[in-house]
């Protein structure tokens, strides 16, 4: 179970746990399709409640101490599939987290649009 909590803005936090991301929302802000809306406890994904309609909202806040409002999402539908693939691939491979961080965050030599360039006349040939 991976639990990690990001500030957003000062403001929001985002909690991702399980492959899901879960991002704080304002819920009297919100509007349009309820999809994906959750009620739970602040930092907590574990006690996680869907709300099913808008009618819902407000209903279990007397089930927790300190209720948030928070839209959930799968990770994987967050992250660009070629990302998935590649990050899928240095797994499979037996990389270390850290290995693939550098892989993906070459941050002494950032990629540019020059070296895009290099790296398509490196595959061309």
């Amino acid at each position: 179970m991976e639990t990690t909590e990001t500030p957003k803005e000062g403001i929001m936090t985002t909690t991702t746990h399980d492959g899901y991301i879960y991002t704080e929302v304002d819920i009297d802000k919100a509007d349009g399709n309820m999809d994906d809306y959750v009620v739970m406890e602040k930092g907590d994904p574990e006690t996680a409640l869907v709300l099913l309609g808008w009618d819902e909202v407000g209903l279990f806040d007397h089930e927790f101490t300190n209720p948030v409002y928070a839209r959930m999402t799968e990770v994987i539908r967050e992250t660009n599939p070629l990302i998935i693939g590649l990050v899928t691939q240095l797994i499979v491979s037996g990389y270390s987290d850290e290995q693939i961080l550098a892989v993906l965050t070459d941050k002494t030599r950032p990629l540019t649009i020059e070296r895009l360039a290099a790296f398509r006349a490196g595959a061309a040939r």
